[in-house]
């Protein structure tokens, strides 16, 4: 299921159709991030992203309708799609492997239910004033009121769009737990469920590197608007913060890339190979560089504002010591130590039979 939801992107270098979606589908993405207004410091941040599919859907639809009767129509062709996206999906797959399907009326409850809460979050955010106007037929209602269950209806919204997000999650629990069961769990087939989790991160690091990032830097774009004391300071403050962002993102790009080689190393079950004590030494090594390149960072973020101390107004200090790469680096080259005596062991033990 994970494989093909993520394949298209994770593989996308494979095709020229890949090359051209993951590069329309960046520059929407980044579009997007620029006419975004979320402010990152606040507390609900997380609360608005997970919302913001919703929302954006919402208010597209909601556009299209109000223009004329022929577009009405389109939106709800497009709304009854979209809110059958999961009965499609289980149609699909229980054609597919209708004799090998596993658990089909859980399944389909699950599906069915889950197109019943997207249909539900998407039409109360299309028409927010849906139970304003039913309780209105009942009783006159006050401006007082009429706030009150503006405020009720969005926390129902939010209520509801984090249901979605927990049934998928427990959903997917459930199944992970089966899978577990079924198949006794060793290094191979762990390295299998760490291959699926690490293409789920590579999917997350695109969307952080083409929206959330993009995202944070328009938000620091538009406070340095604000300032009329060291905007130039602060716009290189944050170029240098982000640059450093990205240093730290395709660093962990590199990484993810070791350990994909090293789990596909573990899947195919070769397991006391020389080249396996190469990839820990080298995830060793970015994770030694990750720490330069942070230390680096804040010496010079610390040194800039100390050197421009006097046209500065709100000055950032702080240093930290990235003690999370320190000990990760010395646990690669713990493991790489003990996989090369394990690797000389077990040569040793080949020649000897």
């Amino acid at each position: 299921m994970f494989n093909r939801l993520f394949y298209f992107i994770y593989n996308f270098h494979k095709t020229i159709k890949g090359w051209i979606f993951i590069f329309l589908m960046s520059i929407v993405l980044i579009i997007l991030a620029f006419n975004t207004q979320i402010n990152i410091r606040n507390s609900f941040v997380l609360i608005e992203i997970l919302t913001f599919p919703f929302q954006l859907i919402s208010k597209g639809l909601q556009a299209l309708a109000l223009i004329n009767a022929f577009t009405n129509i389109i939106a709800l062709i497009i709304f009854i799609v979209i809110s059958s996206i999961p009965i499609l999906i289980y149609i699909i797959k229980f054609i597919k492997y209708k004799n090998d399907y596993k658990n089909p009326i859980l399944s389909g409850l699950f599906y069915s239910t889950l197109s019943f809460l997207i249909g539900c979050s998407l039409y109360l955010l299309i028409n927010p004033s849906l139970i304003k106007n039913a309780l209105n037929h009942f009783t006159p209602i006050t401006s007082e009121i009429a706030q009150y269950i503006t405020e009720f209806q969005k926390f129902i919204n939010i209520g509801l769009i984090h249901i979605i997000y927990c049934f998928i999650f427990i959903f997917l629990s459930f199944r992970f737990f089966q899978y577990m069961k079924e198949n006794k769990l060793n290094l191979f087939n762990a390295s299998k469920i760490l291959l699926i989790i690490q293409k789920i991160a590579y999917v997350i690091l695109y969307f952080i590197a083409f929206y959330f990032l993009p995202l944070g830097l328009n938000n620091n774009l538009s406070s340095i608007n604000h300032e009329a004391f060291g905007a130039k300071h602060l716009l290189f403050l944050a170029i240098l913060k982000y640059i450093y962002l990205y240093i730290i993102l395709i660093i962990t790009c590199f990484i993810f890339r070791k350990l994909h080689d090293l789990l596909s190393n573990f899947k195919q079950e070769l397991l006391f190979e020389n080249i396996n004590v190469l990839l820990l030494q080298k995830t060793a090594l970015l994770f030694i560089i990750n720490l330069i390149v942070a230390l680096s960072y804040q010496i010079i973020q610390n040194g800039y504002q100390i050197l421009f101390s006097g046209e500065i107004q709100n000055i950032d200090m702080g240093f930290t010591l990235p003690v999370t790469h320190i000990l990760l680096a010395l646990v690669f080259n713990l493991l790489s130590l003990l996989m090369s005596q394990s690797y000389k062991i077990y040569k040793e033990h080949r020649l000897t039979i």
